[in-house]
């Protein structure tokens, strides 16, 4: 059977001895494959599982299980331990920003034990993102309306919270992103928005 490789995440540093590889596969005509492979592991251990899942987007780490979104919204983990899948929000609904409809790019990250979902706006000439955090007890997305000392740094398949001190308060309490629309300029980065 062919899968085709839609997202690959680690659990922690390469050098750690619990670090975790991951590997999703998905099939265009039989479910999808989750593979795992720990530092101190010999070969890959997969599972298969029925269904579709477009798990295209960024993956986050917590607590012992990966964390995958899609951008048509449903929300599912896989649990390396217990080898499960569990699908945990069906419907992305939000009670603040645009409806998901409208989101061109969906980001997801850990960030200070949270799991964070970035939804990011691009329209001709102006750039906006939405945060949210998972409650965990209510299976359901809840507004972030300040990061605090952190800054988000929003990629193709990866992005990156990083928790700032005093002295960096220039780059706290934003989201930093590739500039887009093929425009090029001598900075990578560009800041689309500044939390309240």
């Amino acid at each position: 059977m062919k899968y085709t490789v839609e997202a690959f995440s680690i659990s922690s540093a390469p050098s750690s001895s619990d670090c975790t590889c991951m590997v999703f596969a998905n099939s265009s005509y039989r479910g999808f494959v989750v593979g795992t492979c720990r530092v101190s592991d010999k070969e890959w251990s997969k599972c298969e599982f029925a269904g579709n899942f477009d798990a295209g987007m960024d993956v986050a780490y917590l607590k012992g299980a990966f964390y995958f979104v899609e951008r048509e919204g449903r929300l599912a983990n896989f649990n390396v331990a217990q080898r499960q899948w569990n699908v945990l929000i069906n419907i992305l609904k939000f009670d603040h920003g645009p409806s998901r409809d409208v989101a061109s790019t969906t980001h997801m990250v850990e960030s200070e034990g949270e799991i964070l979902l970035i939804r990011q706006y691009n329209e001709i000439g102006e750039v906006a993102a939405f945060v949210s955090r998972l409650a965990f007890g209510k299976k359901a997305w809840v507004e972030v309306k300040s990061l605090g000392n952190r800054a988000l740094f929003l990629g193709r398949g990866t992005s990156l919270s990083l928790s700032l001190t005093a002295k960096d308060e220039e780059s706290t309490d934003k989201i930093f992103t590739r500039k887009f629309q093929g425009v090029l300029t001598a900075c990578l980065y560009c800041v689309i928005i500044v939390l309240d």
